[in-house]
């Protein structure tokens, strides 16, 4: 695996996630996804259905304008598995400007030349 395209393939996924394109979003995922979001639920949340629903409701609300940086990323590989480590800083325009930090874990696995997100997990980053 190499490290310039795992951060290229996650930054696609972001920019699905926060485009509220859940087709592509789900293509770069696992149907059985697992995720831990602090600002949701104090516990896994398993599957696709949910974020379909968040995105489709414009939770972030960043369906227009928004930006995405990458601070402190952190790749560690092992075969076809790797764990993205990083803190994400999402600003989105509607009426005002607003920012969301969060730290981010993901765990990508190549599945014969095609990668997938398979866990997530958050915590806050302020």
């Amino acid at each position: 695996m190499n490290e310039k395209i795992l951060w290229e393939f996650l930054q696609e996924h972001l920019n699905a996630i926060y485009s509220g394109n859940f087709e592509k979003y789900k293509d770069s995922c696992v149907e059985d996804l697992g995720l831990y979001e602090w600002f949701v639920a104090p516990h896994r949340i398993d599957g696709l259905d949910f974020h379909k629903f968040m995105m489709e409701a414009d939770w972030a609300g960043t369906h227009n304008k928004f930006n995405i940086m990458l601070l402190d990323k952190r790749a560690q590989i092992y075969g076809n598995c790797a764990i993205l480590s990083y803190t994400l800083v999402v600003s989105s325009k509607n009426e005002e400007i607003a920012h969301k930090v969060v730290n981010e874990s993901r765990v990508v696995v190549n599945f014969d030349g095609k990668l997938k997100v398979v866990h997530v997990h958050k915590s806050p980053g302020k």
